[in-house]
């Protein structure tokens, strides 16, 4: 609640802010095109712009000292506080509203671990939160590594990173070339360090947070940054290329100064045979329908999920037959499984809901929520050797986990597990994760 509150305190300033600046820039703007300004007065302003910033970083760093004391002593309990996690938000979400509080510091700590143990490929997308479940220290569940560089290492390793690398590299190089002023590109420069800033400024922040995740966020900070790239100068032509025939430039060299009866001949002469072009085009067609399968079968597998919950109270055998459809339309992922296994559970068709979580098992061996539940309704049906087996298991994948745990030891005590407490815990997590 509380990070939300702060969350909720943030518009007002920043957006007065912007609007201030926005409309004092208009109005120098507007002034600068009625009135012609002196070259010679011109640069004597940027010189006291340039003066008065100094001026302002020297009084800004002088009262930041003032404020907080000892600088050195300052920074080595922030970083001490950093490392001990305080802080910790009650929610259970870690977020840059907390400070230098958090379980950031641990987060970091199972990535760079997991980037030792995979450096070139690294565990694969998205697979953080398992490997966290199992390692982790604080009592929070992170799905994100909280950090740009780390989730691509983390999660594709050295060739990942490489590739991002050289992504953003090659971008920022054309950002830079269209920084560079010539002739009358002044305003093309400033408009391409303005996109490029804003474009970093999500980067920074994005390196110690999850503001990827955030569509507006990272769709605004690459948009502007495709724009910084647009404005960089392109080559131009001679102005023999550019006055020649549309159907002159577009040949190739060879051809325009071959003789006219090598230009008249067929263009299986002239090129590639046709089959192999053929060939090409329908590799490239299978390639694009795979990509395109790829993610609009997954899409569609998780919208049948979302109707399975919703109409399994009222119809649970049409629930089944969507989260059946939705298994077949994403083989890889576990969550119909998950579903099917927990909505069987509130039905009390324990069969039908050992085998739904066996099948998660089969399509995520760490899945650790199907493994408590296998856990679980072995007890449940009495069979002590087997719980216990499971619900160890579970502990390991999810060492931090309080239900887990008090489950294991409730089985040890020799007691049987009610699967209604058990949900009603899990509800109640789910509440507490929601604020």
């Amino acid at each position: 609640m509380a990070s939300r509150a702060a969350l909720d305190t943030l518009p007002g300033p920043v957006l007065t802010a912007a609007v201030l600046v926005g409309l004092g820039v208009l109005a120098i703007a507007l002034l600068e095109r009625r009135t012609p300004v002196d070259p010679g007065f011109a640069l004597r302003v940027k010189r006291a712009v340039g003066v008065a910033a100094v001026v302002l970083a020297v009084v800004g760093v002088a009262g930041a000292l003032v404020a907080v004391g000892d600088p050195v002593d300052r920074v080595q309990t922030k970083w001490d506080e950093f490392k001990r996690g305080a802080g910790v938000a009650t929610d259970g979400q870690a977020g840059f509203t907390n400070g230098f509080g958090g379980a950031r510091y641990d987060y970091y700590r199972v990535a760079l671990d997991l980037v030792e143990e995979n450096p070139v490929h690294g565990v694969g997308a998205d697979n953080f939160a398992q490997d966290y479940a199992a390692r982790g220290r604080a009592l929070e569940f992170p799905a994100f590594v909280h950090s740009i560089e780390l989730r691509t290492l983390v999660h594709t390793g050295i060739l990942g990173g490489l590739l991002l690398g050289l992504a953003l590299g090659a971008a920022l190089l054309a950002a830079w070339r269209a920084t560079r002023v010539e002739g009358g590109r002044a305003l093309s420069a400033a408009v391409s360090v303005a996109a490029t800033m804003c474009a970093l400024q999500w980067a920074v922040q994005g390196s110690a947070d999850w503001f990827w995740e955030f569509p507006a966020l990272g769709g605004a900070a690459f948009a502007l940054l495709g724009v910084a790239c647009g404005l960089a100068p392109h080559r131009s032509r001679p102005a023999e290329a550019r006055d020649a025939p549309a159907e002159a430039r577009d040949a190739p060299a060879e051809a325009r100064d071959a003789p006219a009866e090598a230009r008249d001949a067929p263009a299986e002469a002239r090129g590639a045979p046709r089959g192999l072009r053929l060939a090409v085009l329908g590799v490239a067609g299978v390639v694009l329908v795979a990509a395109l399968a790829s993610l609009v079968l997954p899409w569609t597998s998780a919208i049948e999920v979302q109707r399975a919950s919703k109409v399994w109270p009222a119809d649970a055998p049409a629930a089944f037959g969507q989260l059946e459809l939705a298994a077949d339309l994403n083989p890889l992922s576990s969550q119909p499984a998950l579903y099917e296994g927990t909505i069987a559970l509130r039905l009390n068709r324990l069969d039908r809901a050992r085998t739904a979580f066996t099948e998660a098992l089969e399509r995520d061996s760490r899945e650790a929520y199907a493994t408590l539940a296998l856990g679980v309704i072995a007890s449940q049906q009495g069979d002590r050797r087997r719980a216990l087996a499971f619900l160890r298991r579970a502990a390991v994948l999810n060492r931090q986990d309080a239900v887990t745990l008090g489950a294991l030891d409730r089985v040890r005590a020799g007691e049987r597990i009610e699967i209604p407490a058990l949900i009603e815990q899990f509800q109640i997590l789910a509440r507490n994760a929601d604020r």
